[in-house]
């Protein structure tokens, strides 16, 4: 309850926080609450006619700023000018971990906050592999700004080790992700007969709301 959260009552219930994912292409979205996903079906057509009874309401992005700036620019492309207010409720501390003495064959890079990591660590003068393994397209591009060759598995863990086994890559490589993660994506290669190295680069703090999110929720506007 973001209201909750700024210290703010709320006054009547045309106020909601909608944000999770958006597929602009088939005008759905998911928004997620208590425990279970919503599916839910609009038009272009709709929302205007709704925007028109109603002035055009503000939109309080939550998730972290590069994620939130891709949803807002896709809500911009579906349904034309609209305002946002963006307040991630969580952002990265990166963090320079010594890195084992290792020849490694590859990086293993399974979030976008992994790939800037390790440009970060790039920049600090720490040696890396220049090919980096990538669990998706977004991963990928991340890790090609930080200067490195990417590969993208173009899916999930099972399809990342797929293609670590499909490059014939024989390790060691060196798995850089954040201090939470799921997978087990190094065990399983080592498993495997991969020899990989996890190492945590980033750690994810809790932020409070900006300046610019309080203020929306304290005024008797949509939103």
């Amino acid at each position: 309850n973001l209201r909750g959260l700024s210290g703010h009552k709320a006054h009547h219930s045309r106020r909601a926080v909608v944000a999770a994912g958006f597929d602009a292409k088939k005008g759905q979205r998911l928004r997620h609450g208590f425990g279970f996903p919503l599916l839910q079906r609009f038009s272009a057509g709709n929302t205007l006619a709704m925007a028109r009874q109603s002035r055009t309401p503000v939109v309080l992005l939550t998730r972290p700023a590069a994620q939130s700036q891709r949803f807002a620019d896709q809500l911009r492309a579906a349904f034309g000018p609209m305002s946002f207010v963006i307040t991630p409720l969580i952002a990265p501390e990166y963090l320079t971990p010594p890195l084992p003495a290792h020849d490694f064959q590859a990086l293993v890079l399974t979030s976008e906050t992994a790939a800037m990591a390790a440009g970060r660590l790039l920049v600090a003068g720490q040696t890396l592999p220049d090919l980096a393994v990538c669990v998706g397209g977004r991963t990928a591009d991340a890790a090609r700004q930080a200067g490195l060759r990417a590969l993208s598995a173009k899916g999930a863990a099972a399809e990342l080790i797929a293609l670590i086994k499909g490059q014939y890559l024989t390790g060691p490589l060196l798995h850089l992700h954040g201090q939470d993660t799921r997978g087990n994506i190094a065990e399983l290669l080592t498993k495997g007969g991969i020899v990989t190295v996890s190492v945590v680069c980033y750690t994810q703090r809790a932020q409070t709301l900006n300046a610019m999110a309080l203020n929306a929720l304290a005024l008797d506007e949509p939103l």
